[in-house]
């Protein structure tokens, strides 16, 4: 200890160029926030209620279906979940303390330009009317109603799979690259927001003016059950398995902690 503070060898002095070294080198270099992908699994209140294709048959992720492409494409902007542990508080003499009494997550919005034909606006609003009709204010079954997951895949620049192994972007790079194999990469995938039970309960407002014409954006609110934040295989946490044995002894370590 050197002038009373403690532990002064774990004092970090890094320098400008470690910073930049870090800031260049794949897996510590910065996240940015416009490459993302959205896809809603089908409700099966659209899948059973609905005589529309664009609207029932539609799967995430699956397919050239024009809806989930639609709502991929026209996301806009999308606000990640939040997670919070609430808390409870004792107080016996002196300072309380708190201890964690559970878990609460936040709602999602996410914002929607609009196509000309205005089909997401009325996939949200015929997926509302199938949880609640306003002519009798029926609610559906819980079970019918939520989409069982909607997951927010995160890119990063550069470092992915060829081009050219791509169905997507394979005749755009024969036309450019011909049959060289040295193309560029794709967006590397490196992480997932999978949501789970999700249902929306707002429909923001939008505004028409006779000013400069403007797209026009919705924002939708959607509430979820719970989240799992799923990232690249190198950057997941290597936990212990909580199994039978260890929960009995953290609930008689609690037992005593009580006594």
């Amino acid at each position: 200890m050197a002038d009373g503070i403690p532990n002064t060898q774990s004092a970090r002095r890094d320098s400008h160029a470690v910073f930049t070294q870090y800031i260049n080198t794949k897996g510590t270099d910065p996240s940015m926030g416009n490459l993302y992908s959205v896809v809603f699994d089908v409700p099966k209140t659209l899948q059973y209620e609905s005589d529309n294709a664009l609207y029932k048959d539609f799967q995430g992720g699956k397919g050239n279906k024009q809806m989930h492409r639609t709502l991929n494409m026209y996301a806009t902007a999308v606000n990640l979940p939040s997670k919070q542990l609430t808390t409870g508080q004792v107080l016996t003499q002196g300072a309380p303390f708190k201890y964690v009494t559970g878990t609460a997550y936040s709602q999602i919005n996410i914002t929607f330009m609009m196509p000309r034909d205005h089909s997401i606006r009325m996939l949200f609003e015929a997926w509302m009317n199938t949880i609640i009709a306003d002519s009798n204010q029926y609610v559906e079954d819980y079970e019918n109603y939520v989409c069982r997951n909607l997951r927010i895949y995160k890119f990063e620049r550069g470092f992915g799979e060829k081009a050219f192994k791509d169905p997507g972007y394979d005749g755009q790079m024969r036309t450019q690259f011909g049959k060289n194999q040295k193309t560029p990469r794709l967006n590397e995938l490196t992480a997932c927001f999978e949501l789970q039970n999700v249902f929306p309960f707002n429909i923001g407002s939008a505004q028409l003016n006779n000013n400069d014409a403007r797209l026009i954006t919705y924002g939708v609110g959607l509430n979820f059950e719970r989240y799992r934040f799923i990232p690249h295989k190198n950057a997941k946490p290597q936990l212990r398995e909580y199994g039978t044995k260890r929960l009995r002894e953290n609930i008689d370590l609690s037992s005593e902690r009580l006594d």
